[in-house]
């Protein structure tokens, strides 16, 4: 039994010792990256949406989630 016991203690010191080493890695690559300063730049896109007036919340909604923005509106009567 104590062959056993000494395996199981192994096993759990070796699962401890992995988990503080992931941690530590963790805290070494957010240090890095928060020295470096690495900026993330978002792409932009420009585009004509044509729709009716009653559609247009529905489009400004999308819009909205999809962190985009309006830059001009013209209504045109037809």
């Amino acid at each position: 039994m104590s062959a056993i016991n000494t395996v199981v203690s192994l096993c759990v010191a070796v699962r401890i010792a992995v988990r503080v080493a992931v941690r530590i890695a963790v805290r070494v690559a957010v240090r890095v990256t928060v020295r470096v300063a690495v900026r993330v730049v978002a792409s932009d896109l420009a585009c004509c949406l044509q729709a009716p007036a009653d559609c247009l919340s529905a489009i400004y909604t999308v819009l909205s989630r999809r962190r985009g923005h309006v830059t001009q509106d013209l209504v045109r009567i037809s």
